[in-house]
């Protein structure tokens, strides 16, 4: 049994209709679980275990496709399972065990792909930063601002060991042109 909270959209509303779907047929899910909505610019989701039989599952409202939402739905679903639960507090691996065992039976039964991290590519406030190395042509996204913009100047590339990154747009033109 599910409950939705109203302010997350539709198509996510449909993901987790999907999400739970697909995951109650492979281990029934004897528990409560509430999704609420979640903006964050770290995680597309996450699970809180409330008390026993009751789970709450955040999940980012910024997420951009149903795709990519029922693969986060069922991701933080595998976490609700009390067997995983249990074994992920005990510890402290909340990736590994039975909830990464979960993992590969739902991308081989499903051919989904359920990984371990995020990918910011998933929602909407993906890339704020992007740069380059003049030299090897590696591009680096990021969603925050990265610490070392400052001394861009004296920033290595790792690959090429050359200091040639520079700033480009979201567009991939320099920003500085």
């Amino acid at each position: 049994m599910y409950h939705v909270d109203n302010s997350i959209p539709q198509f996510i509303k449909e993901a987790i209709e999907e999400g739970y779907r697909k995951l109650d047929a492979l281990w029934p899910i004897n528990h409560t679980i509430s999704f609420v909505a979640n903006k964050g610019k770290s995680r597309h989701g996450y699970c809180r275990k409330i008390r026993d039989g009751f789970y709450q599952i955040a999940i980012n409202r910024e997420l951009t496709n149903k795709e990519d939402a029922t693969e986060v739905v069922m991701h933080e679903l595998l976490h609700s399972y009390p067997e995983v639960w249990d074994y992920s507090v005990k510890y402290r691996q909340f990736h590994t065990g039975e909830w990464l065992k979960r993992a590969k039976v739902v991308n081989q039964t499903y051919g989904v792909h359920i990984q371990r991290t995020n990918s910011y590519e998933k929602t909407k406030s993906y890339v704020k930063w992007r740069f380059e190395c003049s030299n090897c042509h590696h591009i680096w996204n990021y969603a925050k601002t990265p610490k070392w913009m400052a001394t861009i100047h004296r920033a290595q590339c790792p690959f090429c060991k050359t200091r040639t990154i520079r700033q480009i747009d979201i567009k991939g033109v320099d920003a500085y042109e």
